[in-house]
């Protein structure tokens, strides 16, 4: 995981002068932590003439809840028919519920992000998957994965 840092905390963030996590202004601790899924750039060339998974990456995360307020996806996806539909999800695989996904024919730099964490388990595995939800009518249709990356928003205020 990568991780960013926005700014610094100054004296004007805190409230009284004592440093706890009650006096700390909201949204000025953000921790954003980014993961990568090597293995997605394996996953070409992949059917898309019948709907159902057709990859799951073999990378599993552990994430908390604890300060979680937002889960991203951004992905890129390139399809040879246009007339298919393919997704791309975080799965919370402890529970077997998507979090998040990108959805379309084909997409650059994709991105969706959800604040309703009532699929992620606490303490849970997640990883990522891709599916074809509208089959091509095309017998030779493909799609590809460009990239996946996952970005757990946590707000420590």
């Amino acid at each position: 995981m990568s991780y960013i840092v926005k700014r610094l905390i100054t004296t004007d963030d805190i409230k009284d002068g004592a440093i706890t996590l009650d006096k700390i202004a909201p949204d000025t601790i953000v921790i954003r932590a980014f993961t990568t899924f090597p293995d997605s750039l394996a996953a070409i060339n992949l059917s898309a003439t019948a709907t159902g998974v057709k990859w799951t990456s073999n990378f599993k995360f552990k994430w908390t809840k604890q300060n979680l307020k937002k889960v991203v996806i951004r992905a890129s996806w390139t399809a040879t028919a246009t007339d298919s539909v393919e997704k791309i999800c975080v799965k919370d695989i402890t529970s077997g519920n998507d979090v998040v996904c990108v959805e379309g024919n084909a997409g650059t730099d994709q991105e969706n992000s959800t604040t309703d964490l009532s699929n992620v388990t606490d303490e849970g595995l997640f990883t990522v998957y891709t599916a074809v939800t509208t089959a091509s009518a095309t017998t030779t249709a493909t799609y590809s994965i460009v990239y996946v990356v996952v970005e757990l928003v946590y707000g420590a205020s």
